[in-house]
C-alpha cells in the first residue's frame, strides 16, 4: 500500500475549488489535492468550499471501492454526535481525487484520499440549571 500512496501523491497537482469550478475540463483524468473545508449538507451529500471564493462550492462524490481507508473515515471523523449542528459541520483537509461531471454535467470531486483533517472536537455542552427556592 505505501507505494501506490507514494506514487498517487508524486502524481497529483495542487489546485483550489475556486480554480477547478472556473475551467474544470482542465483538470478532467488528472489527480489532483485540493486544500479546502469539506462542508456536510445532510441529507444532500457534502461539498468542498474555498476561503477565497465562499460562495463557489464543489460537489463531493466518492471513489468506493478505488478509495483509500480514509475516505470512509471521513463522516465518523468530522461529525460528532455532540455536535449541535452536526449538518453545517465545516473541517478543512486535503482532499485528493478527480474531477468528474455528474449525470446532470455539473462538475463534481470523486474523492479517493483525505490528509491532514483538522476537525476541532465539540466542546462541552452549556448546561444551565434553575436556580432552586427554598
Amino acid at each position: 500500500m505505501f507505494v501506490p500512496l507514494l506514487a498517487l501523491a508524486m502524481m497529483q497537482q495542487s489546485v483550489t475549488v475556486c480554480d477547478i469550478r472556473k475551467h474544470p475540463s482542465a483538470y478532467l483524468k488528472r489527480t489532483i489535492s485540493i486544500r479546502s473545508k469539506v462542508v456536510w449538507a445532510i441529507p444532500h451529500g457534502a461539498y468542498l468550499q474555498d476561503e477565497d471564493c465562499p460562495k463557489v462550492v464543489l460537489l463531493l462524490g466518492f471513489d468506493l471501492p478505488g478509495a483509500d481507508a480514509s475516505v470512509s473515515k471521513l463522516l465518523p471523523s468530522t461529525i460528532s454526535d455532540c455536535s449541535p449542528d452536526a449538518p453545517n459541520h465545516k473541517t478543512h483537509g486535503d482532499f485528493i481525487g478527480r474531477i468528474a461531471y455528474s449525470p446532470k454535467g455539473v462538475p463534481e470531486f470523486r474523492l479517493k484520499s483525505v490528509r491532514n483533517l483538522d476537525n476541532v472536537p465539540c466542546p462541552p455542552p452549556i448546561v444551565t440549571l434553575p436556580t432552586m427556592h427554598p
